[in-house]
């Protein structure tokens, strides 16, 4: 998701994390990562983008398919986890739902991971609502309410060795919980690497002129009848190729794409209000109007 959305940089406050990239400032009290498979603004991308299912639950099969999207196929940057088993305790279950027996007493409903290789564990719960739970791995590592407004997100749980059984514990704060699915996957840095140098990515990598008018050349090669934006979807954006205006539109529900042949072009962007217009013409004639009013002002005073 990162190199998808053109995140250049990572501000963190460790020196090490689980992600593939090199620290470029180091500090006393936070660290710079770059990252170094970030995606130009604009790229080049298959017609297999128009088909990845935003509708699924599992966010890890849905990046897998976009990386799928480009050039190189059958990435599996995302794999899934080994569930070892499920245990609970002081939880009654009714369907999905967990609701805690004793008040006074500890509750928790806990996932055993087997890991089987040494890559980066990430984790992403689905539920009906924001709900009271504390995450906790190896009963050591408390992450605080994970169901909450601002912690509610995949997770990475950090790197272990094969052989290890790694311990995910939701553990109720409130009277229950309700968990419609549990994922767990692996990051394949190597799959992610050979993702980013097998895919033939064409780049378009504009001039700003200010932050709603971008332009600059792209190169499209016949693998990629699209030309994708890592910028929201809105139809205030007017697309040009070749100063010919383009009809733009949305895909993986969010980003902005349009269709484009093989060749080199010149692409330009500008993003247009579509009240700008009618708020100039109403400044217009609110101006003319005042300037009406005090010159027949002064010729009465005459």
């Amino acid at each position: 998701a990162d190199c998808f959305l053109g995140v250049k940089y990572l501000l963190s406050h460790f020196d090490a994390h689980g992600k593939p990239y090199p620290i470029i400032i180091s500090g006393d009290q936070y660290w710079v990562f770059q990252n170094p498979y970030v995606l130009p603004l604009g790229f080049g991308i298959t017609k297999d983008i128009l088909n990845v299912d935003m509708q699924s639950t599992d966010t890890f099969e849905i990046q897998n398919e976009i990386a799928d999207s480009f050039t190189s196929k059958d990435n599996a940057i995302y794999t899934k986890i080994q569930l070892n088993k499920m245990e609970t305790e002081n939880v009654s279950q009714e369907g999905n739902t967990y609701k805690k027996i004793d008040p006074d007493q500890e509750a928790y409903v806990e996932y055993l991971l087997e890991i089987d290789r040494e890559d980066l564990v990430y984790l992403y719960f689905t539920a009906p609502d924001l709900q009271e739970a504390d995450l906790i791995i190896n009963e050591r590592d408390n992450r605080g309410q994970y169901f909450s407004r601002y912690n509610w997100d995949v997770m990475d749980l950090g790197e272990y060795k094969s052989g290890d059984t790694v311990s995910v514990r939701l553990s109720l704060t409130g009277d229950s919980i309700t968990i419609d699915q549990a994922y767990f996957y692996y990051e394949n840095k190597e799959a992610l690497i050979n993702w980013f140098e097998q895919s033939k990515i064409d780049g378009w990598n504009p001039e700003k002129i200010s932050s709603s008018h971008l332009k600059g050349t792209v190169t499209m090669t016949e693998d990629n009848p699209y030309l994708m934006f890592s910028i929201p979807y809105e139809k205030d954006w007017r697309v040009e190729i070749d100063g010919n205006r383009t009809e733009a539109f949305e895909v993986v529900d969010a980003l902005m794409a349009v269709e484009i042949e093989p060749g080199e072009h010149f692409v330009e962007i500008k993003y247009i209000p579509r009240g700008l217009y009618i708020g100039v013409i109403i400044s217009l004639i609110s101006t003319f109007g005042t300037i009406v009013l005090i010159v027949l002002k002064n010729l009465k005073k005459h």
